[in-house]
């Protein structure tokens, strides 16, 4: 069992390590938002002057365009307006279903930076 002194001992460096840990991460937090902005100045750059690709001696960035489809999100709120709008058919309720998972949302454009670094 360690005496009172270890003991506060260890709680300063406990207390020093968390106080530390919580300035990195906002270091890396800070990081973060200034590359977001970085990607996003890159990207429209490159988009802008058709370049598909940049080699700085250090590494290359390669700009990839993705295209995704998503399903339809349906929230509570919609549900119980197609509900209380459509109850009285039943035959209704076929193309209620029909209509909530229709997939007629268009595919989404993602660019994407990727990085590729020297060996």
């Amino acid at each position: 069992m360690a005496d009172q002194q270890e003991i506060k001992q260890m709680i300063k460096k406990y207390i020093n390590i968390d106080d530390e840990m919580s300035m990195l991460n906002k270091q890396v937090k800070d990081l973060k938002k200034q590359k977001t902005n970085l990607e996003e100045d890159i990207k429209n750059y490159m988009t802008n002057h058709d370049i598909a690709q940049v080699d700085i001696g250090e590494g290359s960035l390669k700009l990839s365009v993705k295209t995704k489809t998503t399903q339809k999100k349906v929230s509570k709120d919609t549900v119980m307006d197609v509900l209380l709008n459509n109850i009285d058919d039943h035959d209704k309720v076929d193309d209620i279903v029909e209509v909530l998972f229709e997939e007629d949302e268009e595919p989404e454009e993602i660019t994407k930076l990727e990085r590729k670094k020297k060996k």
